[in-house]
């Protein structure tokens, strides 16, 4: 079962915030590093839109974070699954 993409945009946005957070960083201090804007990141870290593609691999190596566990996603190693690698 899929999950709905607002449930999947508020958790990215909470575990975006607390990557930061665990990187010792403000949210105006990633934003002069990587050169986004700051509301921009407010409301990706609020969910209430979703990063680009390029936002989001800038945020994945700015942070050093699994971008499994940033997307909550990952297969379950099923027999279907190992069959398909």
């Amino acid at each position: 079962m899929y999950k709905e993409t607002s449930i999947y945009r508020e958790q990215l946005g909470e575990r975006l915030k607390k990557a930061r957070i665990k990187a010792g960083y403000t949210q105006k201090q990633v934003t002069d590093l990587i050169k986004i804007n700051q509301s921009q990141l407010s409301k990706i870290e609020n969910g209430q839109i979703e990063p680009s593609i390029e936002t989001l691999g800038t945020l994945i190596d700015f942070y050093e974070i699994n971008a499994n566990w940033l997307l909550g996603t990952g297969m379950k190693k099923t027999e279907t699954a190992q069959k398909a690698f």
